[in-house]
């Protein structure tokens, strides 16, 4: 469809002067953060016209950046001793993620499956690898040729797209758009055709027919890209 002009709502705060939204459902519900009356950035939901504060792991601050059909909340939140995990939240409650043996943790999309992604630390945090979290296991999802790789986004079919770092001869972090399939990570700079003039930086996006969304650079420009399977 074309999107023509529409109304705009305000969703209000949980009680400070700060909010935003960063993810709706079909139901038009939305989650996002937003300061407490005690200045404390703390996840929202937004359903039937109210914003709810979901709270926190035992810390101050949390935010929500996921949300499937079902109104299930996916993000990251502080625990008391400081670290900060992802969460899955259903039913009026926050539950920890965990994470790959490191004290890090976020939950970046879920599915309408209840299938999670995002970033979690590795043991000694001597790296963070994208994961996908199903019936309450973690799942690391490895790496390209560095330590570092996230996951951004998932279908219905639990395929998991991000970025990942890789080592190159610039002396700086570069990240290449990957999608992970058999616990490993593929870079998509290799799935399209040579000579094209694309270097694909970040997936952020993947639809049940498996086509990918992100941006890169065609020719030094940064520009967006849909990536379709053949």
């Amino acid at each position: 469809f074309l999107w023509q002009k529409g109304t705009i709502k305000d969703l209000g705060t949980l009680g400070a002067n700060y909010a935003a939204a960063f993810a709706v459902n079909a139901s038009g519900q939305v989650v996002g953060s937003s300061y407490t009356r005690a200045n404390l950035e703390h996840a929202f939901l937004y359903s039937a016209g109210k914003m709810a504060d979901l709270g926190t792991l035992g810390g101050e601050y949390s935010a929500a950046h996921g949300i499937n059909r079902f109104g299930d909340v996916v993000g990251y939140a502080y625990k008391t001793n400081g670290g900060f995990h992802g969460f899955f939240y259903s039913a009026g409650t926050m539950h920890d993620l965990g994470t790959l043996g490191g004290a890090y943790s976020t939950a970046s999309a879920i599915n309408d499956y209840g299938q999670i992604t995002g970033q979690a630390y590795t043991s000694g945090n001597l790296g963070a690898h994208a994961f996908l979290y199903n019936g309450g296991k973690m799942t690391d999802l490895g790496v390209l040729n560095h330590v570092y790789s996230e996951g951004d986004a998932i279908n219905g079919f639990g395929m998991v797209v991000g970025r990942a770092s890789i080592k190159n001869n610039t002396g700086y972090l570069v990240y290449h758009a990957v999608i992970y399939s058999n616990g490993r990570a593929i870079d998509l700079n290799r799935l399209i055709p040579a000579g094209s003039g694309w270097v694909l930086e970040q997936a952020t996006g993947i639809n049940d027919k498996g086509q990918i969304v992100g941006f890169g650079k065609i020719h030094s420009q940064d520009h967006g890209f849909l990536l379709t399977p053949q």
